[in-house]
């Protein structure tokens, strides 16, 4: 194989990679009434939409996945180029034409994950090691110690140019952290904010219905989390996120509504949901791994018992519980549950969904 046709097939690989996640993205345009009008008619003039003439413009510009040619590549940027620059003194474009975006993503994210640990082990201080604590200090010391030295670069720079403005620390470095979860949420759910996507979606249902459609909702994201976190390998914020799941859906229950949300343990000691049902609907969570595997986690009852233990053992020892295992004798299926003084109940599971077999394990320990 030639140099030019491996180039090309890897060229084609990341092509259709990108092809893959294109999905619907929403950024909201305020036009008057006559530019809505005069893009309709320029569009349908030339037998495109709006949509269309909007995409193709944005694909040119970045040289995207598709674009119309080199030709068009090029308008494109010349017209940007002489439309639009960067603020004097704008920390963000700064980082961004100086390649110091990548060292300040890095630092953000290991100084807020040790902020985070921190705030964890002064919640829970019986689960806090003094060596874990020295540990997301030190992290969060040198984190912040390497955003503030990018930052003096910056400042140095503007001061030799004399140029604009100069932000203060916190603006400099909130306007990364806006620009970062903005781009997140549109990668994900096709809107800069969750809030957004969810008020898009509840615009027309009306009133009455509203307090189960937010719920319905909260708990849909909530364990859209649970299983991000998962992949993060963040397993105390994969753990709390989890805790909301089950709490909003003790409320849809209280409210009337089915629930079950079958869930397992991986190899990171991470909570995983692969569908929820509510009511008659099932939401499937894709994406995070492959979606037999899911199917298998969510059947393999065995597995999920011992997740139960598992999670029992580490983090409430009050129940004393050192394990559980599934039996089967062919006609009854049971949880056994072992405890701390060589003690064991037999819980029957036989036909339970994964939720089901929960809530009777619960109910022995109660």
């Amino acid at each position: 194989m030639s140099v030019y046709e491996e180039s090309w097939k890897e060229r084609a690989a990341i092509q259709q990679k990108e092809i893959e996640s294109i999905k619907p993205r929403h950024f909201v345009l305020e036009l008057s009434d006559a530019d809505v009008e005069r893009l309709y008619e320029k569009a349908y003039s030339s037998s495109a939409t709006p949509e269309q003439v909007l995409k193709d413009f944005v694909g040119n510009l970045v040289c995207g996945t598709y674009t119309s040619g080199s030709d068009e590549v090029e308008t494109a940027n010349a017209y940007f180029g002489r439309t639009y620059w960067a603020l004097e003194g704008d920390f963000l474009a700064w980082a961004m034409e100086e390649y110091q975006l990548d060292d300040v993503k890095e630092a953000m994210a290991i100084r807020d994950d040790a902020s985070e640990n921190l705030e964890y082990y002064a919640e829970h201080p019986e689960s806090a090691d003094p060596d874990d604590i020295e540990g997301a200090e030190e992290q969060h010391k040198a984190a912040e110690s390497e955003l503030r030295e990018i930052y003096q670069i910056y400042v140095r720079e503007m001061e030799q140019h004399k140029s604009g403005v100069i932000q203060n620390y916190e603006e400099a470095i909130n306007s990364v952290g806006k620009y970062l979860r903005e781009l997140k949420c549109m990668k994900r759910i096709g809107y800069t904010s969750w809030p957004e996507y969810f008020a898009d979606q509840r615009k027309d249902i009306p009133p009455k219905d509203k307090a189960f459609k937010e719920l319905k909702e909260w708990l849909d994201l909530d364990a859209h989390r649970v299983n991000y976190c998962a992949d993060d390998k963040d397993i105390n914020r994969n753990h709390v996120n989890y805790g909301c799941v089950i709490t909003t859906a003790r409320v849809l229950r209280e409210m009337g509504h089915r629930t079950d949300i079958p869930v397992w343990e991986d190899e990171n000691g991470c909570l995983r949901i692969p569908y929820i049902i509510i009511d008659d609907e099932k939401i499937s969570y894709t994406g995070t791994m492959a979606d037999e595997e899911a199917d298998t986690a969510a059947e393999d009852k065995a597995g999920f018992i011992q997740a139960i233990g598992k999670a029992l053992h580490r983090k409430a020892p009050r129940t004393g519980v050192t394990g559980i295992e599934y039996v089967s004798d062919g006609t009854e299926e049971f949880a056994v549950i072992t405890f701390d003084n060589g003690s064991q109940k037999r819980v029957c599971v036989t036909a339970d969904s994964c939720l089901a077999m929960l809530n009777d394990v619960y109910r022995v320990l109660r």
